[in-house]
């Protein structure tokens, strides 16, 4: 098995996808601030629901008969329906972009994705000090 196959680092690599992708998409609103009648698009936001059902159950296991099963419960998500409101003006060549919510947009992009590859760069070097290599090798 490969790492790569591991739920935590598909995950992982779908989230730094789609930041990826955002990206590109939000570069692309900032590139065409000025084009009449250009509207700005993002990418439907991606959802950690359909990764955690995408991962395999694990049961406990029990090594003596002294210890408990334990109960499986199913998680608790509460998700928010509500749509956040545009409050930013079209302007007179009917543009919509707000260049300060793209920028804005762009920023927390980035801090997603530097978040997101300092997780999978220390979980690796976690997996290395379980099968006992040294992390810089």
């Amino acid at each position: 098995m490969t790492m790569g196959n591991l739920a935590l680092f598909q995950g992982m690599k779908q989230k730094m996808d789609w930041l990826t992708q955002r990206h590109t998409v939000l570069a692309e609103n900032i590139a065409n601030a000025d084009t009449p009648g250009y509207r700005a698009r993002d990418l439907k936001p991606l959802e950690f629901r359909s990764l955690v059902k995408e991962t395999p159950r694990v049961n406990m296991a029990a090594t003596a008969a002294n210890h408990l099963t334990g109960t499986r419960r199913e998680p608790e998500f509460r998700v928010n329906e509500e749509r956040p409101r545009n409050a930013y003006e079209v302007s007179i060549n009917q543009n919509a972009v707000s260049l300060e919510n793209q920028l804005t947009n762009v920023s927390q992009n980035q801090a997603d994705f530097r978040l997101a590859s300092s997780l999978y760069r220390q979980n690796i070097t976690l997996m290395k000090l379980a099968i006992g290599r040294q992390p810089g090798a």
